[in-house]
């Protein structure tokens, strides 16, 4: 995983200043996806990966959630949708916790991953 952790760095500026969850997250998106971003792309997901990418770059932890929240429907008429879906809602549910964490303190928690 540490290179689509590295991937996700490079790619996303803000990365490194999320909460951990959601670095987590970002990082299984990197490893599905891969990590351009290109918004001129028509690719199902395209726009929400603008959209993550955006949040990122503002470190804005519930748009994060939201943007890995669209994943869901993308992955919903997936040819493995059991498997591509709930990898997506496990995404949404760490960045949550990640961005109920910053909530609790106002801090995002540093723990680093990678």
């Amino acid at each position: 995983m540490p290179k689509y952790i590295d991937a996700a760095r490079k790619a996303h500026p803000g990365f490194d200043d999320l909460p951990y969850q959601q670095q987590a997250a970002i990082a299984t998106r990197v490893y599905m996806r891969g990590p351009a971003v290109n918004k001129d792309e028509k690719a199902k997901g395209a726009q929400a990966w603008v959209q993550l990418h955006e949040a990122i770059f503002k470190r804005d932890t519930l748009a994060v959630v939201a943007a890995l929240k669209n994943y869901e429907a993308v992955h919903k008429d997936s040819a493995k949708p059991s498997s591509t879906q709930g990898r997506a809602r496990a995404n949404t549910a760490l960045a949550l916790e990640g961005h109920m964490s910053t909530q609790e303190t106002g801090v995002v928690p540093r723990s680093p991953i990678g």
